[in-house]
């Protein structure tokens, strides 16, 4: 299917999106402060509301964002089918244009061509490009596996029928069961698809603008714990960028993703498979590469008055400090040195690890299966031990650069072993 020029401005104002996100929300949120001023909030009215916001919100990021748009794992038909009326539920387009949108994000981030391009400013990745005909108009060429898939494909075609009639079905009649039907219809119904919306809008502006980048400085793109908790772990955006097949964005243990963690689960039940994780080592290695030539920068990039100043007022502490710097330069040193051995073994034993479960799945000798299964877990073994013995040396590395770069900033205080 042809496109638009890329180079063209975004131009006619689409209405239906105007209303949508636009005058709802302007007419959903006073009057929902209205109601709760006047009429207070039930626990029935904040549970449904609460309930489709994680039905609703979840479908987006679990099903629309990571399954449909980056297939970074598989799904059963139930759940497929739930992430496309739930997904359509949360007012935010169907999978095919959704999934095609996002796509190019990530093929063209911070250019003209991304839909969403942050280099134009908050509004217009938050709301300004959901308004007007993008610079590629309805082309989904980009997403042809999605155009074969029959239920999406059905649901691309009906999917505003089916946020209206998905809508109506659940919240009217649990409006109508209570006393209170027009709170119910404000907190579960506009008010919850307004808060939906602008939170999933924030990953596209807020995450590109604050938070930090410890995995790469290539785009714009932000780790945000606090959007993090408005999107059910969609702000680690840095790692996603980085990372983008990976099912998880928050990819520490404590980092709050219930998106990854409804993952996990549903492929414990049976419901999900193929997940696709980012090897540690290359996890391990990206963070390493990346905090060691942002540390190379900095000392770079000290000023030619900082300079001037050791030179002329230090001089007596340089004397009385070199004992210490010849110890900590050496002590880098070996620290650089562990972490790239500990990243490889890691690797290794990735590798080896890998190896033996393909084997393993090919093998039919029972016996032979039984010590190759009981290998399987004695590598397994050893490989979460290189796992933590990579992250503990690189530990101790970004230890030492924050204490060599606090002791010894000025560059000509560098060593002239592995940091130069």
């Amino acid at each position: 299917m042809p496109h638009q020029d890329p180079d063209l401005k975004p131009n006619k104002l689409i209405w239906l999106n105007v209303g949508w996100v636009v005058l709802m929300p302007l007419i959903a949120v006073p009057a929902s402060a209205w109601y709760l001023a006047t009429h207070g909030i039930t626990w029935a009215e904040f549970g449904v509301a609460a309930t489709m916001w994680w039905l609703t919100g979840l479908s987006i990021t679990a099903g629309y964002h990571r399954l449909f748009s980056h297939r970074s794992h598989q799904a059963a038909l139930p759940v497929r089918v739930a992430y496309a009326v739930f997904g359509a539920m949360a007012g935010q387009n169907s999978v095919i244009a959704w999934a095609s949108d996002h796509r190019r994000h990530h093929q063209f981030t911070d250019t003209r061509q991304d839909p969403y391009d942050a280099q134009q400013g908050f509004w217009f990745s938050h709301l300004g490009w959901i308004l007007r005909d993008g610079v590629w108009g309805t082309a989904y060429d980009n997403v042809p596996d999605l155009r074969r898939d029959r239920l999406i494909a059905w649901q691309h075609e009906h999917w505003l029928a089916i946020c209206m009639l998905g809508n109506a079905l659940v919240i009217l009649p649990l409006a109508f069961m209570t006393d209170r039907p027009l709170g119910m219809i404000l907190f579960a119904g506009f008010l919850r698809l307004t808060v939906v919306q602008q939170f999933t809008f924030f990953i596209n502006s807020a995450a590109h603008i604050w938070g930090n980048q410890p995995w790469s400085p290539k785009n714009s793109s932000r780790d945000n714990w606090f959007m993090s908790f408005l999107t059910f772990g969609e702000g680690f955006h840095n790692f996603h960028h980085t990372f983008e097949a990976d099912y998880r964005n928050g990819v520490r243990w404590y980092h709050w993703d219930p998106s990854k963690w409804l993952i996990w689960t549903l492929s414990r039940l049976g419901l999900a498979g193929a997940l696709r994780r980012t090897p540690d080592w290359i996890v391990l290695r990206t963070r390493y590469e990346k905090r060691r030539a942002g540390l190379l920068e900095r000392l770079e990039l000290w000023s030619e008055e900082k300079k001037a100043e050791w030179r002329a007022g230090q001089a007596a502490l340089i004397a009385g400090r070199e004992s210490l710097q010849r110890t900590l330069r050496t002590e880098m040193d070996a620290a650089d040195v562990r972490v790239q051995e500990q990243i490889a073994e890691l690797k290794q034993r990735r590798q080896e690890w890998t190896r033996k479960k393909k084997a393993l799945w090919t093998e039919t000798q029972t016996d032979l299966r039984a010590s190759a299964e009981l290998e399987l877990r004695e590598m397994e073994f050893a490989l979460r031990e290189a796992s933590r013995s990579a992250h503990s040396a690189y530990a101790r590395w970004d230890r030492l650069a924050r204490e060599y770069v606090n002791e010894f900033g000025a560059p000509e205080l560098l060593p002239a072993g592995s940091l130069r």
